[in-house]
């Protein structure tokens, strides 16, 4: 059961209806997160892919989009937005296991603010590219960087509002806020993968899906995110024992 606005910290209350006991202690046995596993394989993998043979370079040649000729500042605004972006990937992940949670709380606490601030200072550098990306308007289409910018401030906005939760204990909202942030977060891998199997379907329109990556992978993260919050609404939240 996820916890409740009204009483932000009461893990204990069981569902409507009832239940056994046998059920209460079922509930609050940890449950395993082979789902988070398997997530943070995807993200390591993709960044070990990716991310590192290109951009632990710093060569603006290996870059993975095409550099504006003549700008100084677009690679810096890249190497800033893709590590901090791979930051937020990383603890965003830990942030994830239940159990890290309830027996490191400072470990998730610490985890979660690196998050935050990789968010908060990647955010600034992608709004950056985006300008820059619409200053080539006549070979992009507009979607691409609309979708980009509405991705940005939602971005931006949902990281916002989960530390304003937490600050404030209402932990099912926060939860609920940073699940959409991630979301957003690892959009990006909807993006390549998008590319890499259009690829290989033979007579894809690849105008078409770089049309469309401003707004597909982030739009399918989350409504998948949507779905897991609701999915896992009537679950206890796995916090440390002084809230339980």
């Amino acid at each position: 059961m996820e916890l409740s606005t009204e009483n932000p910290v009461d893990v204990r209350t069981p569902p409507e209806g009832g239940s056994t006991g046998r059920r209460r202690d079922s509930d609050r046995r940890p449950r395993r997160s082979w789902g988070v596993g398997l997530l943070t394989f995807i993200v390591i993998a993709w960044l070990m892919i990716f991310v590192v043979p290109v951009y632990l370079t710093f060569d603006p040649h290996l870059a993975r989009i095409q550099l504006r000729a003549g700008s100084a500042i677009h690679y810096p605004l890249l190497i800033i937005h893709v590590w901090t972006g791979t930051i937020a990937m990383l603890t965003g992940c830990l942030q994830l296991w239940p159990r890290l949670r309830r027996r490191r709380p400072a470990v998730h606490r610490i985890s979660g603010r690196i998050y935050a601030g990789a968010v908060l200072l990647g955010a600034p550098a992608l709004a950056a590219l985006i300008v820059i990306r619409g200053g080539d308007l006549g070979t992009v289409s507009t979607a691409v960087p609309v979708g980009f910018g509405v991705l940005t401030v939602l971005w931006v906005w949902t990281t916002w509002r989960g530390v304003r939760y937490a600050r404030l204990r209402r932990f099912a909202d926060h939860r609920r806020m940073m699940i959409y942030s991630f979301a957003f977060t690892l959009s990006i891998i909807w993006s390549r993968v998008a590319f890499i199997v259009a690829m290989m379907i033979p007579g894809s329109d690849m105008r078409w899906v770089g049309e469309n990556t401003g707004w597909f992978p982030w739009v399918f993260n989350l409504l998948v995110a949507h779905w897991w919050i609701n999915r896992t609404a009537r679950r206890p939240l796995q916090l440390p024992d002084r809230f339980a």
